[in-house]
């Protein structure tokens, strides 16, 4: 047992220190221009010039520098945003955009043999899309959108430098409605298509080619309720849902994680000065998994159980 009010501190035991150093000194030049077509068009695109020099040094135990782990390298990087809004009728909005990015260099350091042979990732997202606002009662987005990568990975010294990509497109869609001042209600759906092509994961040492990435579900939908004034008083209750397909927890799609629902509830009081409400999240006390990590293989996160919260918040 252990005391709550004085708990007895364990021993980790003594543990080494290295003197690793890292330094990451960017310059970046930032271009933005937009311009108004039409009064109900418009175009917006920025650039984004980076020189990134990044210096780590890992030092091992007896303060010899670790081999095939330090980097002293200057990387050039071009990221740019192109995109547009068009209003086709009053209050509904339609949208396109391009973008290129980088994943964060330390990002991609386990997938090289020596990170001296180092190039990021360059990740391409396009995205089409509307938005709609229906009698001040009603809003609508559904959206489409593409994300290509490109990995670099080099499995041991004598390979040469191989290109992997990673591909994923979706449709999203969110609807918010107001019955009346009283009722309220919404919910959002997503389809997920994702896939590794001619991809190397350093973790398992393997090409996963055709295969879906971790802990990514095809498809997730949620949706709520909101009734305001119950009993002719100051009481609102809600109920939400949510529901997540079956994912993978790992990348060789061998272990699956399957799919869970959730139902939340809650209900609050509104004073002139204070809201008090109890919450009940996992309302049907599901025991599901919603994550896993790759990096440990035998094992996935849990999700809460049953959880009964109370609250109070006052405003003056």
């Amino acid at each position: 047992d252990v005391d709550l009010f004085k708990p007895i501190n364990g021993h980790f035991g003594d543990v080494d220190q290295r003197q690793d150093k890292q330094t990451v000194i960017t310059d970046a030049a930032v271009l933005q221009y937009r311009i108004e077509l039409t009064p109900s068009w418009n175009v917006t695109s920025n650039a984004r010039f980076e020189r990134i020099h990044y210096d780590r040094i890992y030092i091992n135990f007896d303060d010899t520098i670790r081999a095939r782990a330090t980097l002293d390298k200057q990387f050039n990087q071009q990221r740019y945003f192109l995109g547009t809004n068009y209003e086709v009728i009053k209050d509904t909005v339609v949208y396109a955009n391009l973008a290129k990015q980088y994943d964060p260099i330390e990002d991609g350091m386990n997938f090289f043999y020596d990170v001296s042979t180092l190039k990021p990732s360059q990740v391409m997202q396009y995205e089409v899309g509307l938005k709609s606002i229906y009698d001040m009662h009603t809003e609508m987005s559904l959206a489409h959108y593409r994300i290509e990568k490109e990995q670099y990975f080099q499995a041991n010294a004598n390979d040469a430098l191989t290109q992997g990509h990673l591909y994923s497109q979706g449709i999203e869609f969110v609807v918010k409605h107001e019955i009346s001042e009283q009722f309220r209600l919404g919910g959002n759906y997503a389809w997920v298509d994702a896939q590794y092509d001619g991809y190397y994961d350093p973790v398992v040492g393997s090409n996963v080619d055709k295969n879906t990435p971790v802990n990514v579900p095809e498809h997730m939908l949620s949706a709520w309720l909101s009734i305001n004034d119950v009993f002719a008083l100051p009481i609102e209750w809600g109920l939400g849902y949510n529901y997540v397909s079956k994912r993978y927890a790992n990348t060789l799609n061998t272990i699956e994680l399957k799919p869970y629902q959730l139902l939340n509830t809650f209900i609050a009081y509104e004073g002139s000065h204070y809201r008090a409400a109890i919450s009940v999240r996992n309302l049907t006390d599901e025991v599901y998994a919603p994550w896993s990590d790759v990096y440990y293989p035998n094992q996935v996160a849990l999700g809460s159980p049953r959880m009964i919260e109370a609250s109070l918040r006052l405003h003056f």
